[in-house]
Order: C-alpha cells, then sequence, then structure tokens
C-alpha cells in the first residue's frame, strides 16, 4: 500500500513488519495535512491518493484517522449499523435461518396477541427487519479496556474488522505510550497485519526504532 501527497514528494510505502513514522515539524505544515486528510475521509477532495498494487483506494471509505485516542469509540453508529447489518446476514445463514424465522414468528404473534387485548385498536407493522430487533435490544460491540493500549488495540480490531478500515492514521500516539507499550502494539499490528501510518510532530529515538522507518518534513518544509 502506498500513500501520496505532493508535500511527501515521493509515495510512503508501507510495508509489513516495518512501522512507518511521518514526522512533521513544520506546525503549519502539519496542521495542513491533518485537515486535509480528515476532509478527504469525510468525502472532500484533497491531494492525499491511496494505492495498493497500482490501484487507486477510496480514502473515504478505507481510511481512518485517529488523533483523540481517549475519545475512539468503537459503537459509534456507523460501526453499530454495519454490525447489526453484518449479524442480520448471518441471522438467515444455512446455520441460523431456521431458528430466526422461527423467533421472528413467535415475536410476531406475541405482538399481535398483546395488541388485541389492548383496549384501543391498534396496528402492526409487517415491515420490519433483523437489524430493527438488534437496534431494539441494544447489541453492540462488549469493551471494557483497562488501560489506553487496550482501548487502542480494541479499536484497531473493531474498525477494521466491522468498519472495513484498511489504513489507520495514529497522530501523537507516542505522547501517550511508552516504549514497552508501544514494542506490544506493533507485535499486535504485525500479528493482525493491520496497515498503521504513525504521525508524529517531533522524532522520538528508543528501543522502538529498530523496528520504524522515518520520513521527515522539517521545519522549512524539506523532505528528509
Amino acid at each position: 500500500m502506498k500513500l501520496y501527497h505532493p508535500y511527501l514528494e515521493i509515495p510512503i510505502v508501507l510495508e509489513e513488519n516495518k512501522h512507518y513514522q511521518l514526522i512533521i515539524e513544520n506546525p503549519g505544515i502539519y496542521s495542513e495535512l491533518m485537515v486535509e486528510l480528515k476532509g478527504q475521509i469525510a468525502g472532500e477532495k484533497g491531494r492525499f491518493v491511496l494505492s495498493r498494487a497500482d490501484e487507486l483506494l477510496s480514502i473515504s471509505k478505507t481510511t481512518d484517522l485517529c488523533i483523540d485516542f481517549f475519545d475512539s469509540d468503537v459503537n459509534q453508529r456507523k460501526i453499530v449499523t454495519a454490525l447489526h447489518h453484518l449479524l442480520a446476514k448471518q441471522a438467515v445463514n444455512e446455520v441460523w435461518y431456521l431458528k430466526t424465522q422461527k423467533c421472528l414468528a413467535d415475536l410476531a404473534a406475541y405482538v399481535n396477541a398483546l395488541t388485541q387485548d389492548f383496549e384501543l385498536p391498534l396496528s402492526v407493522s409487517e415491515h420490519y427487519q433483523m437489524e430493527d430487533i438488534l437496534k431494539l435490544m441494544g447489541v453492540t460491540i462488549r469493551s471494557h479496556p483497562v488501560n489506553l493500549l487496550e482501548k487502542i488495540v480494541d479499536y484497531l480490531n473493531v474498525m477494521g474488522k466491522i468498519g472495513k478500515v484498511e489504513l489507520f492514521v495514529l497522530v501523537n500516539l507516542k505522547n501517550w505510550l511508552n516504549e514497552s507499550d508501544f514494542m506490544l502494539l506493533y507485535d499486535y499490528i504485525e500479528y493482525q497485519k493491520i496497515q498503521v501510518l504513525f504521525v508524529e510532530s517531533t522524532q522520538r529515538m528508543g528501543e522502538c526504532s529498530q523496528r520504524e522507518k522515518f520520513r521527515i518534513i522539517d521545519v522549512d518544509g524539506c523532505v528528509i
């Protein structure tokens, strides 16, 4: 997978087992790139280009930008909607189809009996779907992380599997995780084969550096 922007001069090539750090030391360029990327993810036009094997990928459909890790929510509306859609498809597969039909029939019979016993005439919609029932039952992702690292791992896992995110852009994460946490995060990313671009405002060298690749835009806007 490759990510290109004119400020980068040449594409960033994201490879397995190498963790790319984009260091943007110029505050103006830093804010400009993050605002532009956020806009493209929201469906606006921009200059970021994402590709795989020379095939262009839709940034709005494949990329996630995470800046506030403490507010990263695995039960955001689009994820819960996608979850209900996947469960509804599972409900009619060869394993669950008969059980699903019986459940729906029993539910319909119960609601009809309940409404007929009411003192006023009532009507019941016959056009409901499994997604409606799942929403009514409040089906969501169970997530109880005990620390920030677990919260980030949960987020990557859910957004990748349910949200179909193919590239995560994590911003200034080194402000929040120590070296040992980063080593564990790198292990998880490699095991799950997740594509992640780390964006930082300053370069921090340490034990993790041997597993990292760097692209630096310095304070003068020059690419190193």
